[in-house]
């Protein structure tokens, strides 16, 4: 790793280095994906709003946007949909209103 830097919201991590590429983690570390792959080492990268700027070891520097998209779900009378960090899922019970993980409803 060589480089790693918060994103705007400060709910994930991305990280870059000599595998080329630049990956995106929650907080806690837990890999979510590759949000860009090079052709050299990434030497530096950093946000801006929904901005990502890269810069490699040959000189290269490209700047892309990063879009994360809410995930929802529907299944009979409950709503789900993923938590602002990606990786837990909050479910509601539409009749009722009430809301939790998916552990919370039998």
């Amino acid at each position: 790793m060589s480089q790693f830097e918060n994103t705007p919201d400060n709910s994930f991590i991305l990280v870059g280095g000599s595998n080329k590429k630049v990956m995106l983690f929650t907080l806690e570390g837990s890999y979510l994906d590759t949000i860009s792959t090079q052709n050299s080492w990434v030497w530096a990268c950093k946000t801006h709003q929904n901005k990502m700027a890269i810069g490699c070891q040959d000189g290269s520097l490209s700047v892309q946007e990063l879009s994360l998209m809410t995930v929802h779900s529907l299944y009979k009378d409950r709503y789900a949909c993923r938590d602002t960090n990606c990786t837990d899922i909050l479910i509601q019970h539409l009749l009722t209103g009430e809301k939790g993980l998916p552990f919370v409803f039998a």
